[in-house]
């Protein structure tokens, strides 16, 4: 859900167009709390169902699991330019997946945590994603959290789909690259309203967020991807041949490219130019 525009929004509707003739693979692209999720399926525009999140809280913890796939999702987003896919995006709560699964979040091991902070950086550069630490991590991060963010964008889904990757885009940048709040309905609204969501549209969806409608939405996204064999984000699932196969972590690209036949021309291929 965090394709920085590497082109324009009309990528998805070309590419569905173009699934009848070309028939390449299928994805299906998931990560969880805050994150949408991705699903695959060969030789027929490989449809990637993109999970994305920015945070997530559990047990009264989070991680900056949102800054990690970020990097991921945006070179993703760049490659469906030279590798014949579609990316769908998909919201699904982080948190319930790790509570679920038992997993842990990499930050819960301080020495872990330390590392993590300092391979962000690295990943930014190398990916050129504009990512930037917010300055009172613990309490934008860890404390707040971001699952109003996750509902809201789970209630455009459902209405606004054309809308999904840049409000999620926007939310990203505000928390990831300019240091500010998601938190907050007036937050949310100026994100919408950055993504081109109409004032009146995005309040009506902002009062959707407590709905039951969207909860149990975004459960069962979340379920979807447990099901998968998501245990943390990101999470890819690549349906082949009528099978799926599930890839985790920001640097499964190049092993992605080539289980699906194509070819990986690094974070920035020559089709593309970072555009954030």
């Amino acid at each position: 859900m965090l394709c920085y525009q590497d082109n324009d929004m009309k990528i998805k509707a070309k590419l569905r167009q173009s699934e009848a003739s070309d028939g390449l693979h299928k994805w299906s692209f998931m990560v969880l709390p805050l994150k949408p999720w991705p699903q695959l399926y060969p030789r027929a525009p490989s449809l990637l169902d993109v999970a994305a999140s920015f945070t997530f809280k559990m047990q009264g913890q989070l991680t900056p699991f949102g800054a990690t796939t970020s990097s991921f999702l945006q070179v993703l987003c760049r490659y469906r330019h030279n590798w014949s896919i579609e990316l769908r995006f998909r919201p699904a709560f982080l948190g319930a997946i790790m509570n679920t699964t038992g997993n842990q979040p990499p930050a819960m091991n301080p020495k872990r945590g330390q590392y993590m902070m300092k391979d962000i950086k690295r990943m930014a550069e190398y990916y050129q994603v504009p990512i930037q630490i917010p300055q009172d991590f613990m309490g934008s991060i860890i404390k707040k959290g971001s699952l109003s963010a996750m509902r809201f964008i789970t209630a455009v889904d459902m209405t606004q789909p054309q809308f999904l990757e840049p409000v999620s885009r926007e939310l990203w940048m505000r928390i990831w690259s300019r240091d500010e709040d998601i938190t907050q309905p007036e937050s949310i609204l100026a994100a919408a309203k950055e993504a081109g969501l109409p004032s009146e549209l995005a309040q009506k969806l902002l009062a959707m967020i407590s709905t039951p409608e969207v909860k149990s939405r975004l459960k069962e996204t979340t379920e979807e991807a447990l099901e998968y064999g998501a245990f943390g984000m990101p999470a890819v699932v690549a349906h082949v041949n009528g099978e799926s196969h599930l890839f985790f972590g920001s640097d499964r690209l190049e092993l992605l490219g080539n289980f699906i036949g194509e070819k990986w021309l690094g974070p920035v291929p020559a089709a593309s130019k970072p555009r954030l």
